[in-house]
C-alpha cells in the first residue's frame, strides 16, 4: 500500500473508484469527489483510489501513489496497460488524449481478467497523457 491522504467528500463515493481533488475545505482538507473525466479538458486532477465508500461531508482516505489492491474496471482493461476514468469513476483503458492516472497489474477473476464491475490491483502514476498507439 502507497501513501494515503485524508479527504472531504463533496459527493457519495464507492471504494475502488477513483478519485479526483476538487479544491481546499475551510479546514485546509482536500475536497474529493469521484472522477468523470480522463481527459485535460474538464481540468480534473484524478489523483488516487478511495479506500472506503463515504457521504458527502464524511473523511475518506485517498490512496494516491503505490500498488492499490482493490480498484474497479468499467471495462475490459488489458493486464500492464495503462488506465484513466470513465465517466462513473471506474478505471478503463486510457487512449490517446486521455490522462493515464494507474497501470492495471492484475485482475482478481479466476482467470485474471478484468471487466465492468471486477476488482482489479494497480499502481497509481502520476497522471499523464496516454501515447498514441
Amino acid at each position: 500500500m502507497g501513501d494515503t491522504i485524508n479527504c472531504r467528500l463533496q459527493s457519495t463515493v464507492t471504494r475502488g473508484y477513483i478519485a479526483r481533488i476538487n479544491g481546499a475545505h475551510t479546514d485546509g482538507v482536500p475536497l474529493a469527489l469521484l472522477a468523470s473525466d480522463g481527459t485535460l479538458a474538464t481540468g480534473h486532477s484524478n489523483v488516487g483510489i478511495f479506500l472506503a465508500d463515504g457521504v458527502s461531508g464524511d473523511m475518506v482516505a485517498v490512496q494516491v501513489d503505490g500498488v492499490c489492491d482493490y480498484v474497479i474496471a468499467g471495462a475490459p482493461v488489458t493486464i500492464g496497460g495503462l488506465a484513466t476514468t470513465d465517466a462513473s469513476g471506474k478505471a478503463i483503458a486510457a487512449t490517446a488524449g486521455t490522462r493515464a492516472c494507474l497501470r492495471i497489474l492484475q485482475g482478481w477473476s479466476a482467470n485474471g481478467a478484468t471487466a465492468d464491475g471486477a476488482a482489479c490491483r494497480a499502481h497509481i502514476v502520476d497522471t499523464y497523457f496516454a501515447p498514441a498507439p
